[in-house]
């Protein structure tokens, strides 16, 4: 066994300085210590570039950070009983920012820390993983960034909320003009050994009114991602996801938008793509919309969001706005995007489990400036493996 001397936390992405690493060293099991918790990691090979080096874990490309520490953690706790509570409720009622927890070239990690005192649960979840087992990582926001000043984060108090929802929030602040990838993205990383089932997200938005004046965009509001274990590596996750959309094809009008796609090798693949039409107006609503899909600005309003990739073989697909059904669909169907058609619709495309869970995000290339900043809050976000009792009207058989 071979040792590296180096603190590791456990990223998406990971970056070794130059220095650090002896790229004549290939292959093995290795032990990485020297103040951190002792940690194996099967590394097939380096690849050595001018600032860095590559490390493919596992035949996935990782770049690992030398200055974060994985925290030794306890055992993991047991994910909650199916219809005993979410695997993670956040009021921001009792929990605080540990903003740069752990941070990398060009990005960090922000951790939501304390115990909520609305759901009860204490953050971060870690080790605990959402379909049992050990969570793969902390359970935290990734800030990736062009510039640190990109996009600001902090939890306010706003009073204009609806009654009964927490009026603890977290704002998000877009400040500098989009460079890809700039985002700050909340992941959850469940245990890829363990079986996996449906995923449903609830959360409270205020979306700040001129969104309309900031061009074509696309915003990424959830999402869940595999590990592309089987078709290339981690640059090829498939994804599932919901997110809002403004453009020529859409009439200049922003729409939400459902959406199945991917990457094979490489190779982008669209599988699914519904966009909700949000009055008679703007048009008759897709297959498997049902009721028109508002989207609501400078106020507050409920999204809900569910999914399972195979429910005995077949994927569904779900989401409600205030309370109404707005989407349900499920199962393979044709579809044709940029002159190439798929036949998976909403099943699962590759037998690769989800590795990351996206609940609440502030990523989107919309239109912002120092001088025009643009700002998003979210509070009372719920993360469940099954139907919350209180869930809007969706099909008996989505489970």
């Amino acid at each position: 066994m071979k040792h590296l001397s180096m603190c590791v936390a456990l990223l998406t992405f990971w970056t070794f300085p130059a220095h650090a690493l002896n790229s004549a060293d290939v292959g093995g099991t290795y032990l990485v210590e020297d103040g951190c918790p002792s940690l194996e990691r099967s590394i097939s090979r380096f690849e050595q570039t001018s600032q860095d080096t590559v490390l493919k874990l596992d035949g996935t490309p990782s770049r690992i950070s030398s200055n974060i520490c994985e925290s030794a953690p306890a055992a993991p706790a047991p994910a909650p009983v199916p219809g005993s509570g979410p695997f993670l409720g956040l009021s921001f009622q009792g929990l605080s920012l540990n903003i740069g927890a752990r941070t990398y070239n060009g990005g960090g990690w922000t951790d939501v820390v304390g115990t909520d005192l609305v759901y009860g649960n204490t953050s971060p979840r870690y080790p605990t993983g959402i379909w049992g087992g050990k969570a793969r990582a902390i359970d935290s926001l990734q800030m990736i960034w062009n510039s640190p000043s990109d996009v600001t984060r902090q939890i306010v108090t706003d009073n204009s909320v609806p009654a009964g929802v927490s009026n603890k929030v977290f704002r998000s602040t877009f400040v500098m003009p989009y460079v890809a990838p700039t985002q700050d993205s909340f992941q959850i990383f469940p245990d890829v050994s363990q079986p996996q089932g449906m995923l449903y997200i609830s959360k409270w938005m205020w979306l700040q009114p001129d969104l309309a004046s900031r061009g074509g965009f696309w915003f990424m509001f959830m999402e869940t991602k595999t590990n592309g274990a089987s078709v290339g590596g981690g640059d090829n996750p498939e994804r599932f996801g919901i997110g809002l959309v403004m453009a020529a094809w859409t009439k200049k009008q922003i729409i939400w938008q459902v959406s199945h796609d991917g990457w094979i090798n490489g190779v982008y693949k669209s599988y699914a793509l519904a966009l909700l039409s949000p009055s008679s107006f703007f048009g008759s609503m897709v297959a498997g919309q049902t009721n028109y899909a508002p989207v609501p600005l400078g106020q507050w309003f409920h999204i809900e969001f569910a999914l399972n990739r195979s429910m005995n073989g077949t994927g569904w697909i779900w989401a409600a706005i205030n309370g109404v059904q707005v989407f349900a669909q499920s199962g393979a169907f044709n579809f044709t995007w940029n002159g190439v058609t798929q036949s998976v619709g909403w099943n699962k495309a590759t037998p690769d489990p989800i590795d990351r869970i996206f609940p609440f995000a502030a990523y989107s290339n919309l239109t912002r400036s120092p001088t025009n900043p643009y700002s998003i809050e979210q509070t009372n976000i719920e993360v469940w493996t099954d139907w919350p009792s209180n869930a809007s009207p969706h099909p008996a058989g989505f489970n």
